[in-house]
């Protein structure tokens, strides 16, 4: 009888632990989201969900991004030159105002002039597509801008 028992204990208590290790996986990976209907993922997060993208086309839109990843790296650079200025300026014992509102509007400006460099990279890529690629690609553009919108949102109401 008591081996009975140890067995079933045994065995229960390795269920429970199979079930929570089984409950915790993570988000899918990656390759997860190469799914049947969904275009082809890769590694180009706009070009997935784009139905019936020609070779042509994505070898076009690769040129456009890679040109653009040139040009928004020099944008980032000097974002993150300015904030680290910015920090310098606002980090020490005696702090100087005007230089910091200075650094704050460069920051703003050069902000400006990567949004707009976004902008334009979208525009050319949208250029490419035909109608109704166009359809999904703005609709979806549409969608994330709200998603990011609302995460925004969740975090400064949490912190």
């Amino acid at each position: 009888m008591k081996k009975v028992i140890y067995l079933s204990l045994s065995m229960l208590l390795s269920m429970l632990v199979a079930g929570s290790t089984l409950a915790q996986q993570g988000p899918p990976r990656r390759a997860d989201l190469n799914r049947p209907g969904m275009g082809q993922y890769d590694g180009n997060r706009m070009l997935r969900g784009i139905p019936d993208l020609t070779d042509q086309q994505r070898e076009q839109i690769r040129q456009v991004h890679l040109d653009a990843r040139q040009q928004g790296l020099a944008f980032q650079n000097q974002i993150n030159e300015k904030r680290a200025r910015l920090r310098t300026l606002t980090t020490g014992d005696e702090i100087d105002m005007d230089a910091a509102n200075a650094v704050v509007e460069e920051l703003g400006a050069l902000r400006t002039q990567l949004m707009k460099h976004r902008l334009q990279i979208r525009m050319q890529v949208r250029q490419l597509l035909t109608d109704e690629q166009r359809v999904v690609f703005d609709s979806r553009s549409a969608m994330a801008g709200s998603r990011k919108g609302m995460a925004g949102i969740k975090q400064r109401c949490w912190q």
